[in-house]
């Protein structure tokens, strides 16, 4: 009984580590563009913009970006000090993710 234990916990593990080892990574697209007014004006647009595009806000948002997931994607809209705002989008096929992030900026 105990080898019989041993194989499945070894098939088991086998196949999780398989798994992991086959994912694919996500593809990444980004935009970039200048804001006006403050950092925090700034944030505060882009939790408006993921809300108005149906992207669930992460309460992992912080201080100089917003965090959002809509599906397998996800986006971030990041706040530069030096007055650039960046739009990424992260996910299962690049074309998609392309399109996110596009429309992140042209909705901001």
């Amino acid at each position: 009984m105990r080898v019989v234990k041993i194989l499945i916990t070894t098939v088991v593990i086998t196949l999780s580590m398989m798994s992991r080892v086959q994912a694919k990574p996500p593809f990444i697209d980004y935009q970039w563009s200048e804001y006006e007014g403050s950092q925090k004006q700034c944030v505060q647009r882009a939790k408006q913009t993921m809300q108005a595009m149906e992207f669930i806000i992460s309460p992992s948002t912080g201080n100089q970006e917003t965090i959002g997931y809509q599906g397998d994607y996800k986006g971030v809209i990041a706040c530069l000090p030096d007055k650039m705002v960046v739009f990424i989008v992260a996910g299962p096929i690049y074309k998609q993710a392309e399109l996110l992030s596009k429309r992140l900026k042209k909705v901001y």
